[in-house]
């Protein structure tokens, strides 16, 4: 019950959940952002498991042995990099915050930015949910000319799944954006305005990026 009373506080009170953290926890810090690499590293499979499997008349024998590997390649590299954007998320918000007289230790700022990514594993899990949905249903037939493999990735999702799950992907993002503003807050020893700064700089850059990216589709 006691954890369960501390993420309600985190997700709907993080001023209060910070103010009262006790001490530093940098290994719960690590298992979120490992959690987000696993979820990161089962979308990309779930979309390559497809491609694949319609591409497979096209490949060789040696290459698709090599490509029985390939999950374990996407396990890691989706590892290392939610690590690295971990790391990079955390570094501007320490110089960000630096800059309007900020003070506290970097492993701070560390855990304060992946107790914010728990609302974005959330939408991790609800665009999960409705891909597989999606994908379990799909009737895909076996690509027998290496020119038809882009119009094919294409229609593999289509524009409405690519939208809803952004959209999501963007609620879910605000909702972190105020965990962070809080987290940097006590983290760094600003004031609430100072720490807004700080945190929706980079934030607003990612979030003007995935609104942009709709305008793709």
């Amino acid at each position: 019950m006691r954890y369960i009373h501390l993420l309600k506080d985190l997700l709907f009170n993080p001023d209060k959940f910070f103010r009262e953290k006790e001490q530093k926890r940098l290994s719960v810090a690590i298992l979120i952002i490992f959690l987000m690499a696993i979820l990161s590293f089962w979308g990309q499979y779930l979309i390559t498991r497809v491609i694949m499997g319609a591409y497979s008349p096209l490949l060789s024998e040696n290459v698709r042995i090599l490509l029985a590997l390939m999950p374990i390649i996407m396990f890691f590299s989706s590892l290392i990099v939610s690590f690295i954007i971990w790391i990079i998320i955390a570094g501007l918000f320490q110089l960000i915050s630096y800059f309007l007289g900020g003070e506290g230790e970097f492993t701070k700022t560390l855990e304060v930015t992946a107790y914010g990514f728990i609302p974005i594993i959330f939408s991790s899990i609800i665009n999960l949910g409705i891909m597989h949905q999606y994908l379990s249903g799909l009737q895909i037939g076996q690509i027998q000319n290496p020119k038809m493999l882009e119009e094919f990735i294409k229609s593999i999702i289509p524009r409405e799944i690519v939208i809803s799950n952004a959209i999501i992907s963007i609620a879910f993002l605000l909702w972190s954006i105020t965990i962070w503003i809080f987290g940097v807050k006590h983290a760094r020893n600003l004031i609430l305005k100072d720490s807004a700064i700080t945190v929706l700089i980079p934030s607003l850059i990612y979030l003007g990026f995935q609104i942009y990216s709709l305008t793709l589709f």
